[in-house]
């Protein structure tokens, strides 16, 4: 795919020959990776030429900073999520997503159950804490990095990494 036009090319073989990572790199109706500001932002923060861990390391960090964390429909689409600045873990996870799929970036939704605790804090309202489910389900973007020969060359393997932009930056001990 041309890593630059938004867009995957219908039948095109994405990454190298990695036809199984094809629905990966696709907008659906929510992942509107395909629409005009998704792709203008990604285009504004994402360097010309960088490699897949890099865009993915660029695009979380900007979600981290620029989309506030707040309830909202989980079937926002990624384009309004954009528009609002603000959503929960699923709304900032599918922004993220479709933000790397305009990038030409294979990635999608990993989903994990976790205690109600997790959501426990200062900030917290009480009553909205007792609305929460045990166990909840946390949603957050998983990014296909291809592995690195000795030559520094992507080869045919590589995995899906976690990419969280719902998390907050750890600070170093």
């Amino acid at each position: 795919p041309d890593s630059w036009t938004g867009r995957v090319a219908p039948l095109s073989v994405p990454a190298e020959g990695r036809v199984h990572l094809l629905p990966f790199l696709l907008p659906t109706q929510i992942c509107d990776s395909d629409n005009p500001a998704i792709i203008q932002l990604a285009r504004s923060i994402v360097p010309r030429g960088s490699g897949p861990k890099m865009a993915a390391e660029v695009i979380r960090d900007w979600i981290r900073r620029n989309i506030r964390y707040s309830l909202d429909d989980k079937r926002s689409r990624a384009s309004e999520t954009l528009a609002k600045r603000e959503g929960m873990c699923s709304n900032k996870a599918n922004l993220q997503i479709s933000l790397l799929r305009a990038t030409g970036v294979a990635c999608g939704y990993r989903l994990v159950h976790v205690t109600k605790e997790c959501f426990r804090s200062d900030k917290m309202l009480p009553e909205l804490f007792e609305k929460i489910h045990e166990p909840t389900v946390h949603c957050f973007c998983a990014v296909y990095l291809p592995d690195i020969d000795e030559e520094g060359l992507p080869k045919m393997t590589g995995s899906f990494y976690n990419y969280d932009a719902t998390e907050r930056v750890r600070e170093a001990n």
